[in-house]
């Protein structure tokens, strides 16, 4: 590695980590309605960008599953009325590359077919546990709204 490309990353990694650390600060100042927390967007990509650096490719996959399936959970259940399709979400991105890894095998690519499973089984037990905890939040929540009426 030269000089010059190690200044060059080392300025990159100065950039990105600045751009997380402060983007979300200057945001919650700007103080737009609805829009202060919007700067927390900036985590997420941060996270991918160091996934995406992993050499593994197997390890590479799990994580970006298990990333996607929070990615997309948090947000869904942060809404004030949840509906109730919306519990089942962790388990139906779990399960997602189960179909793919049925098209890999019948294609003979024995390695993406057990990345696929592996991963499915590695996200599972936490998408369930997702969506049980979701759907108990949201039978307690009828439950207290109907007490208080």
């Amino acid at each position: 590695m030269t000089i010059k490309t190690k200044i060059t990353t080392l300025l990159r990694h100065a950039c990105i980590l600045l751009g997380v650390v402060l983007l979300p600060v200057i945001v919650y100042d700007m103080q737009i309605p609805h829009l202060e927390f919007a700067g927390a967007v900036t985590y997420p990509l941060y996270a991918a960008y160091w996934i995406a650096k992993i050499k593994r490719r197997r390890l590479r996959f799990v994580l970006f599953h298990l990333f996607t399936m929070l990615v997309v959970t948090i947000p869904a259940l942060s809404i004030k009325a949840t509906p109730t399709l919306v519990a089942a979400l962790p388990t139906f991105i779990a399960l997602a590359p189960l179909p793919a890894s049925l098209f890999y095998r019948s294609q003979g690519e024995r390695e993406r077919a057990a990345n696929c499973v592996f991963s499915s089984l590695i996200t599972l037990p936490l998408g369930l546990l997702t969506s049980g905890f979701t759907l108990y939040a949201i039978g307690m929540s009828s439950a207290m709204s109907a007490v208080r009426d």
